[in-house]
């Protein structure tokens, strides 16, 4: 199932997680669900991940609100990456969105919650990204904020990346 998930079929990572947790002692009742989780990859064998190369227009793109932070941030005033490589060949890309959510205590033994994230590039998935969060939390709230954070420092790592390419704006 990981080997499915590497290669883009990020359908069945919560699943596969999830049946992870029990490679170490697993049970007859593990082994239904696997079957039941590669019939449905046999099933869903046509799923693919679609490129869409345009730019999407989100909501409020083409207002000229001016946004003035630095009474709230007065020492940053410029961004933290300074990069200085040639300049990129083919057309700028737009960092569209990232959706997050957070299922608050799924496992019922550990009460831990699972973040789940998804990373897009104009109109395309390029990381998605979803495991049990490192500390329990009491609400689902807290489980959101975990996951958000996550969601942020994803964000900064992909905003590095696509910057060191010179192709994001």
């Amino acid at each position: 199932m990981n080997w499915a998930v590497t290669l883009g079929r990020f359908d069945i990572m919560f699943a596969a997680i999830t049946m992870a947790r029990y490679s170490s002692i697993p049970r007859e009742g593990h082994l239904k669900v696997c079957i039941r989780i590669f019939g449905y990859l046999k099933y869903h064998s046509k799923a693919a991940i679609r490129f869409n190369v345009n730019p999407i227009e989100l909501p409020g793109d083409n207002d000229e609100v001016q946004k003035d932070w630095t009474q709230l941030y007065p020492n940053s005033t410029d961004e933290s990456i300074k990069v200085e490589t040639p300049v990129s060949v083919g057309p700028k890309v737009r960092t569209c969105w990232i959706m997050v959510d957070a299922n608050h205590a799924h496992d019922l033994e550990t009460r831990r919650s699972v973040s789940g994230i998804l990373f897009f590039i104009n109109g395309t998935l390029i990381k998605w990204y979803s495991k049990r969060q490192a500390t329990v939390e009491t609400s689902t709230y807290g489980s959101e904020i975990v996951a958000m954070k996550i969601a942020v420092e994803i964000a900064h790592e992909m905003r590095y990346k696509l910057k060191t390419l010179l192709v994001i704006r």
